[in-house]
């Protein structure tokens, strides 16, 4: 193998790794300095999309006892909601997509 061979298999295995750090769960510390690295496992969780993994993070620091955690985490929650302007558009283009359907058919 030349020197180029072993340089590209060795950054196509480090990107994997790096990518796969975020999704490793967050250490294991008591107490605030725990919900801490929580949120910021969530943050990273949100960075990347998995908006279920952001979820179950977040769900035991809405019961927090700490003010900043409770925020933190009702801020995330908010992000991953759905909006209700979308449902409300959702069922608007439902009802004309109905309403043509039925003028179309109905003559």
């Amino acid at each position: 193998m030349s020197n180029e061979e072993k340089t590209t298999d060795t950054t196509a295995k480090e990107e994997p790794k790096k990518r796969n750090a975020v999704l490793d769960e967050p250490p294991m510390p008591s107490g605030d300095e725990y919900q801490v690295h929580a949120i910021q496992h969530a943050r990273d969780l949100f960075r990347i999309g998995d908006y279920a993994g952001v979820k179950a993070t977040i769900e035991p620091l809405l019961a927090s006892k700490n003010p900043a955690m409770v925020d933190a985490a009702n801020e995330l929650q908010k992000r991953i909601s759905v909006d209700p302007v979308q449902i409300g558009f959702l069922v608007v283009c439902f009802g004309v997509i109905v309403t043509i359907c039925l003028v179309y058919f109905g003559h």
